[in-house]
């Protein structure tokens, strides 16, 4: 890894383990319903398998989403506050998980072992862009022929493309859910420009097989109100085919 991606790295590793304890109640709860709706679509092409990997894991939200379905799931993360939270949650949800903590390019460069699902979820919009096709290369290696590769980032679109009754909606919301009690300095992260990403899957021998796009619309309660739901769901419906989160799933041929 170049010294600016160990820099970049080194931010990263910071603030996860500043807010680690946190992370899943102020980041992944309020996303759960709607992510539901995204990774639907998904969903309905996941087998059940023996052996499922999760890169960039944090909290554990994929593994939570999809582990029952696989006899082992491996967890990577660079940060070991993240993977202490990913273990608890995985625990109390009867996942069988293992984590390994380390960052995915020297887990990918050493890994000589193979998984029916490979994961990469909120994970890719935190690396330089250039090291991009690296992971995908390492993701389509890390896959059984016939596997199925899930990734799920923000990629660029124009600030005026967000639909203004999701902007009200979420700035309400916003002063409504939890928020981190200890202050701290994002991490040096950006949307990810979607031709680049579909492009580093293509160049690296996979197959689209679904995708889904949403944008982020949040609840004003959680857990998320009837009130909630209905809104979520109609925004949805509305606005999602031109979100700002694209979710991918790629299969090994």
């Amino acid at each position: 890894m170049n010294p600016e991606a160990d820099s970049h790295f080194q931010k990263d590793i910071e603030y996860h383990e500043t807010i680690g304890d946190e992370y899943h109640k102020v980041v992944v709860d309020p996303r759960s319903y709607l992510n539901e709706m995204l990774f639907a679509p998904i969903a309905k092409i996941v087998k059940a398998g023996d052996s499922m990997l999760d890169l960039g894991c944090g909290t554990g939200h994929m593994m939570l989403r999809f582990g029952r379905q696989f006899r082992s799931v491996t967890g990577v993360d660079h940060s070991p506050k993240m993977i202490e939270s990913a273990r608890v949650n995985c625990g109390n949800a009867g996942v069988n998980a293992h984590f390994q903590h380390q960052n995915i390019f020297d887990f990918l460069a050493g890994n000589n072992q193979q998984f029916d699902l490979v994961s990469c979820v909120g994970c890719l919009h935190h690396l330089i862009p250039e090291t991009i096709p690296e992971v995908m290369e390492g993701i389509a290696r890390a896959l059984n022929s016939g596997g199925l590769a899930i990734m799920a980032e923000p990629i660029m679109v124009d600030a005026d493309d967000e639909p203004a009754e999701i902007a009200r909606w979420n700035q309400k919301a916003m002063g409504r859910l939890p928020q981190y009690t200890t202050a701290i300095d994002e991490p040096d992260e950006a949307p990810i420009d979607a031709d680049l990403l579909l492009g580093a899957i293509s160049a690296a021998g996979l197959q689209i097989e679904k995708q889904s796009r949403s944008w982020e619309i949040l609840p004003q309660n959680m857990p998320p109100s009837i009130l909630d739901q209905l809104v979520i769901r109609f925004f949805h419906w509305r606005h999602g085919s031109n979100g700002i989160v694209m979710a991918i799933a790629a299969s090994k041929p």
